[in-house]
């Protein structure tokens, strides 16, 4: 009974979800109309991706070892690396690096040989915001995503504060295989869908 019903809970999500992404009530403006919007949007963005390190099982043991010495540690990750780098006979900046690149092999290993680390994507958030604001005092707030690694999209929602008054964007791009290159496919602001 249990599994009909959450079964039946996850279908009203996603039938919502998708009646969400496809209203016919949603109004959609051109461009010219928002204010905050630059008459001319830019559409193209080229993103910072990281080259993923591909782990052998023996790499990924070693992940796995230093991930159980991170969660122990109460103190610096660095430092924590660093102790036990002659165990692995690697010098303790050689060891850090690897830990890190790990880590973004582990995390966004779906992405292909390439990827948009969150730091990036965060950037890469401001920048279509930014680039596509008139305003003068911009403050972008950290976005929600979801992706879809198959189609390589992402859709964003975040909060920005543009000249003391706060906005609700939501940011849909499309990535070219390696991630090089988004295209902005959508963008909505307080709930008007913008034509440009």
């Amino acid at each position: 009974m249990i599994k009909k019903l959450l079964l039946f809970s996850l279908l009203s999500l996603l039938l919502g979800a998708c009646a969400t992404e496809n209203d016919p009530k949603e109004q959609t403006v051109p461009v010219e109309e928002v204010e905050i919007l630059t008459p001319e949007m830019t559409t193209t963005f080229k993103p910072k991706v990281t080259a993923l390190r591909e782990l052998s099982e023996e790499d990924y043991q070693i992940y796995e070892e230093l991930l159980e010495v991170v969660a122990e540690n109460t103190d610096d990750d660095r430092e924590a690396i660093y102790k036990i780098a002659p165990k692995y006979e690697k010098e303790p900046e050689e060891l850090w690096k690897f830990w890190l690149e790990s880590k973004d092999t582990v995390k966004y290993g779906d992405m292909g040989e390439t990827a948009i680390v969150d730091a990036d994507f965060l950037r890469l958030i401001e920048q279509v915001i930014e680039q596509n604001i008139s305003g003068q005092e911009i403050n972008v707030g950290a976005p929600r995503t979801e992706w879809d690694e198959e189609e390589q999209i992402s859709i964003s929602n975040v909060q920005v504060e543009i000249d003391g008054k706060q906005h609700h964007f939501r940011v849909k791009l499309n990535y070219s295989e390696d991630y090089r290159t988004a295209q902005l496919m959508s963008l909505r602001v307080d709930g008007k869908s913008v034509a440009f």
